[in-house]
């Protein structure tokens, strides 16, 4: 009799496991999931540029971006959410060394909302007015702009010559 209860506990633990397992991997739960994750728009890679007069960072997602939260500025960097967005794997680092950033970090904030954070370095002020943010189909382009005045390209008069009367 103990030998029956022992092999029917064995059995039982089996077939529980089993099972629980087999549910665990349905077709539908697993649909399910990749719908869910596909319906949300993935960011694939963050491209840096040094210009003559500013740093342009672009965020390349794999959909069009449709909305994000305004930009919010830190002392030590900004940051940016986007809504219906993710990274995989959920933390990534981008180097992005210029006058004002030393690099870009984007963060999985939580199931649905993608967070991309500017480092600023220290000695960089009033980034507020140099920054700017345009969206460009499936890219989401990010300037900052170098804080010297671009020399004007207005013409020069040159001094008249005093002419030599000869009459």
């Amino acid at each position: 009799m103990k030998r029956f209860f022992k092999t029917l506990t064995v059995l039982y633990i089996f077939f529980f496991a089993w099972i629980n397992l087999a549910g665990a991997n349905s077709p539908v739960k697993t649909t399910a999931k990749k719908a869910k994750w596909e319906s949300l728009n993935g960011l694939k890679k963050v491209h840096s540029h040094l210009m003559s007069n500013g740093h342009i960072v672009r965020l390349e997602f794999n959909k069009p971006v449709s909305h994000w939260v305004e930009p919010v500025f830190y002392e030590k960097s900004v940051q940016i959410d986007f809504p219906k967005a993710l990274i995989s794997p959920s933390k990534k680092s981008f180097s992005a060394e210029s006058f004002a950033i030393s690099k870009v970090l984007a963060t999985q904030f939580d199931r649905e909302t993608l967070r991309v954070r500017f480092q600023i370095k220290p000695e960089v002020t009033g980034i507020e007015d140099r920054f700017k943010l345009v969206s460009q189909g499936r890219f989401l382009v990010v300037r900052f702009e170098t804080s010297e005045a671009l020399p004007s390209m207005s013409a020069k008069v040159l001094p008249e010559k005093k002419q030599k009367k000869n009459f």
